[in-house]
């Protein structure tokens, strides 16, 4: 295959990663399979689920349901067009500032005593997916123009959503001498 992409998802109960975890633990780790995931480990809300109206609930699934199928049919259209290329994403010049800023402070926070020095795995990794997550937020609301601040601060704030929820499935921790 040539200059392709993989995407994955993988919906797993905790009490069967605890026990994948806890034989294979480091050599997950370790292989950088997680450092590349967004892992999001988000609070039951069984009984506290609200009951929507269904005309509602459609009405608004609908609509994404016909930007997906926009995108799955450009995306079949462009396996047979020969002219085709891929499009360049890009941050405009706000965005480029909150995100070298955002890339900066997870760096630092790698240090020595910093939130990631347990997880330097994963926060290598932060500063590109918060870009691919805002990448795929720009393109699949907007399709075309410069990555705003607002897309890209959205896309921040999911991902480290999914960086505290790693930081508290596979980062152990510190013990206390």
């Amino acid at each position: 295959l040539h200059d392709v992409r993989l995407t994955t998802s993988l919906m797993i109960q905790p009490a069967v990663l605890k026990k994948i975890l806890d034989k294979k633990h480091d050599e997950l780790r370790s292989s950088g399979y997680f450092a590349r995931a967004l892992v999001c480990n988000p609070q039951s809300n069984i009984g506290n689920r609200p009951v929507l109206g269904t005309k509602a609930y459609t009405e608004k699934l609908d609509i994404f349901h016909a930007r997906l199928m926009q995108q799955f049919i450009e995306l079949l259209a462009s396996f047979s067009d020969e002219n085709f290329s891929r499009k360049e994403l890009k941050l405009d010049q706000e965005a480029e500032t909150i995100w070298f800023k955002f890339a900066q402070d997870t760096e630092l926070g790698m240090r020595p005593g910093g939130y990631y020095q347990l997880a330097t795995d994963h926060a290598s990794k932060l500063a590109e997916n918060v870009l691919r997550v805002t990448g795929v937020l720009h393109a699949f609301e907007f399709g075309e123009g410069d990555i705003s601040a607002r897309t890209l601060n959205a896309a921040i704030y999911i991902c480290q959503q999914c960086s505290k929820d790693f930081m508290e499935c596979f980062v152990p921790l510190p013990q206390s001498c």
